[in-house]
């Protein structure tokens, strides 16, 4: 295992005043010999007892000088250092020294990380040289320094109505490239031991694009109220996590001050949570993880208890940037009806704000109703999927008295909560996936593995009473677990109303820290009790590595145009036996998705390498070239529901690189199950009709004649094993409903709609009702029926019956599972305004 202790590298260029020290009594039998040290690069400590101090990575210089007393300076003199007490690295110039009555030399140093510790440096006189008279010697005392990329912080809290200054919650950041450059470890798990204990546990440290610092909270180990200026600490950073962690040489680091006011669920926070608790870790759980690349304006500055919005804006950002899920609005700070996407989703919802420093937050219902108006107004009704576990926390009036008072919160019930089951608002579902009424670690995480876009809600509770005091809303776009205990990596803003800092990608162990079946988020007062999943309304891939003697290996997924790769779709470790799948946009950056490319690198001992591509070409006559056709067009035009292709490898290691070209115009004429073996001659399989494999990349010449193949690379002669299966699916098909309006104006003894069929197939079998409701309604109040066929651009009209009553009454229409269309007329007998 490697291991590298943390430090940094400091040079100090500032000269500053001479320090020095004279030695002087030593007698030489014809007088004494004086010495005199000075130092004209500031060190960390001098005193004058000729000890210095400093740290790893600080320059040092002293001057040494040695004369007779009384002055003799006529008399040879020689000064030189005893190699033997030298430090590695250190020089002494010039070594040795001569001259007459007086000389003088320079001791330079800067010691290196790992050199740590205490010198004591010999330097000896003689009237010849290596004869010595007398000697001096000069202690350095070397500190180890702290690790350059790393800051900590004191976090300061400031909710609406709870602050602490001086808390017991620490940050650290990490600036992910200084610090892996300096450690010369590209990815590792970083530990840090405290007067706290193992306070630093197993952070998950490694480059992901988008991703420049990575931030974790800890318990600082100090009461709230004390103001923590430094903090020793022992860090290791290992390639490999570790069961336990304990004590070591300690490196003091600064500490700075941070805020954080992180919150918008509901109501205003008024409880300051304890910090992270300590995790144990299991020494034969499982560790893997999976990060989806971030691409630009995923995490925006948010105004105070904005974060609900916000976290939804960022979501829909992500989509636009991966899927092409054309967003109208631009996504950056804002308020209200000021053109933003965040103003126009808060807006929606009915966020009460009076300017960016001072609003409320948003309840879970509400703000799912203003996320689902906001898409249909700006027909995106039918781009997105969406799913949840949980139902949040709502509002119960438990005091009576019709307004809201600290501790009437509670889970899964009150105003605000969401309804047990799935979601329906403005004609789109957010379909119930929880278990047993509670958001689960897997669910996010499998989400997160499909490349779907997530936002969880966590809640602030007061353990000592077991109310809920507000809550706050983020993003999530990683998660994995580390010897068996789960993690998720989250982007929000945690400087609410600061739009210059406060963004911030975050680390967190999720693992259910008080049995309720709730994941904690790090802190036993954050439970997890709400999640949101959003993904695209395109046709998927998956991916399903089977083959027994191999752990896994890392996937990467490219879409590609004409074998050009132009975006990434996933990319990540998977294990033996588990489903991975994604999406396939139509365009990227401007580009025609028309293959994809399948990256498999077999983790050890296997150590092979696959590359599938899947393509459906055609020879287009009129240009009189080979085309590829959009694959999204290929999955939905040409696939079943489902289609198994399986990949083909080499266990036995002897073709370690194997190419393979599915073309799916000819597999789709005879798919053929997956067997064990496949015999290849010459790059062809007669079992897999559509199969090219061979050891050298698969090169596309789209002037190639129509008779001869477009494809080529150098055909491998043996036998494949099947050892995986990629399964495609078309675009999930929408349900499409007729279009409602109910008649305005005056009429008599009838309400009369219009149903119009105008973009759907043919529908059949459309069952219709019209309810009048109000207080004053004698006959005529619900009429049903049904319409046989509706063909498309078809109009047709529904009526109710004979309707006599008074005064003012609602009109509900509904047809089929149409989102029902209702307005308010006024009833005077069988007169009817329907306004």
């Amino acid at each position: 295992m490697k291991r590298k202790t943390g430090s940094v590298v400091v040079c100090t260029l500032l000269i500053a005043a001479v320090f020095s020290a004279t030695v002087t009594g030593l007698n030489t039998g014809n007088g004494s010999v004086v010495f005199t040290v000075s130092s004209s690069i500031p060190p960390f400590t001098f005193n004058d007892d000729n000890v210095y101090e400093v740290q790893e990575g600080q320059h040092i210089e002293i001057l040494v000088t040695a004369r007779w007393e009384p002055p003799q300076p006529e008399k040879f003199i020689c000064l030189w250092v005893d190699r033997a007490t030298l430090p590695e690295g250190a020089t002494v110039v010039p070594d040795p020294a001569t001259g007459y009555g007086e000389t003088s030399c320079i001791f330079s140093w800067t010691p290196a990380v790992g050199q740590a510790g205490t010198y004591n440096i010999t330097f000896y006189v003689g009237e010849i040289c290596y004869t010595p008279v007398g000697s001096h010697v000069i202690t350095i005392i070397v500190h180890p320094a702290p690790t350059p990329g790393l800051r900590f912080s004191q976090i300061d809290f400031t909710f609406g109505e709870a602050s602490v200054s001086d808390s017991s919650w620490g940050r650290l950041e990490v600036d992910v490239e200084t610090f892996t450059d300096y450690m010369d470890l590209e990815e590792g798990y970083l530990n840090g031991y405290s007067d706290a204990g193992w306070v630093v546990q197993n952070l998950l440290i490694q480059p992901l694009k988008g991703v420049e610092s990575l931030t974790a909270y800890f318990d600082l180990g100090v009461s709230e109220g004390t103001d923590v200026t430094e903090f020793s600490l022992y860090l290791e950073f290992t390639e490999e996590p570790v069961i336990e962690f304990h004590d070591g040489p300690r490196v003091t680091y600064p500490v700075d001050e941070e805020l954080y006011n992180a919150e918008g669920v509901g109501p205003a926070v008024t409880c300051i949570p304890r910090p992270p608790t300590t995790v144990a870790f299991d020494p034969d759980g499982e560790t893997w993880h999976f990060k989806k690349p971030q691409g630009p304006n995923e995490n925006v500055e948010c105004a105070h208890m904005q974060c609900f919005p916000m976290a939804i804006a960022n979501s829909l950002q992500y989509l636009e940037n991966r899927y092409g899920i054309n967003i109208p609005h631009e996504h950056k700070p804002g308020l209200g009806k000021d053109g933003s996407l965040v103003g126009q989703l808060e807006t929606k919802a009915g966020r009460w704000f009076k300017h960016r420093c001072n609003g409320s937050g948003v309840w879970l219902d509400d703000m799912l109703d203003g996320k689902f108006n906001y898409l249909k107004q700006e027909g995106l009704a039918g781009a997105l999927v969406h799913k949840h576990q949980g139902y949040g926390y709502g509002w119960v009036d438990i005091n009576g008295n019709n307004k809201y008072d600290k501790g009437e919160c509670r889970y899964d019930q009150g105003n605000g909560s969401l309804p047990r089951g799935d979601f329906n608002r403005h004609g789109i579902t957010s379909e119930d996936e929880s278990v047993n009424g509670k958001v689960t670690f897997d669910w996010i995480c499998e989400q997160i593995k499909k490349c779907e876009d997530v936002e969880i809600v966590y809640t602030y509770e007061n353990k000592s009473n077991g109310c809920i005091e507000g809550g706050h809303a983020v993003r999530v776009f990683g998660c994995g677990k580390i010897l068996g205990v789960p993690f998720l990596l989250y982007k929000h803003d945690a400087i609410q109303c600061n739009d210059i800092k406060g963004l911030e990608e975050v680390f967190v162990f999720v693992n259910d820290l008080d049995g309720d079946g709730m994941p904690n988020f790090g802190s036993k007062d954050k439970e997890i009790c709400f999640a949101l999943s959003e993904s695209p309304r395109l046709p998927t891939w998956k991916y399903h590595f089977s083959y027994s003697d191999c752990p896994g290996g890392y996937l990467r997924v490219y879409a590609t145009h004409n074998c050009r790769r132009i975006g990434l779709l996933f990319d990540g470790h998977i294990r033996r036996c588990q489903t991975y799948e994604g999406f396939v946009p139509e365009k990227i950056d401007g580009f025609t998705v028309n293959d994809i490319i399948y990256d498999f690198y077999w983790d050890s001992p296997c150590k092979n390498v696959e590359h599938i591509k899947l393509v459906y070409p055609t020879y287009n006559p009129t240009v009189e070239k080979w085309e590829l056709l959009p694959l999204p067009d290929v999955f939905n035009r040409y696939i079943p529901e489902d289609l198994i292709i399986p990949f083909l490898g080499d266990p036995t290691g002897e073709i370690q690189e194997i190419h393979v070209l599915i073309d799916l115009s000819k597999f789709l004429e005879n798919p053929r199950p997956p067997q064990e073996t496949y015999e290849i001659i010459d790059g062809y399989c007669e079992d897999l009709p559509g199969y090219l494999i061979g050891t050298k990349p698969i090169e596309f010449d789209p002037t190639t004649p129509p008779d001869e193949n477009p494809f080529s690379t150098d055909p491998v002669t043996g036998v494949l094993w099947y050892d995986s299966e990629i399964t495609t699916e078309p675009e999930e098909e929408l349900p499409c409903y007729p279009t409602v309006n109910i008649f305005s104006g005056f009429q008599f003894g009838k309400i009369t709609a219009t149903v119009t069929n105008i973009e759907c197939p043919e529908l059949t079998n459309l069952q219709w009702s019209i309810t009048v409701e109000g207080s004053f309604v004698l006959t005529g109040g619900e009429t049903t029926g049904e319409i046989d066929v509706l063909p498309t651009g078809e109009q047709t009209t529904i009526q109710t019956g004979f309707l006599l009553g008074f005064g003012p009454a609602t009109v509900t229409v509904t047809v089929d599972d149409a989102e029902s269309v209702t307005t308010n007329v006024f009833l005077l007998g069988p007169f009817i305004f329907v306004f």
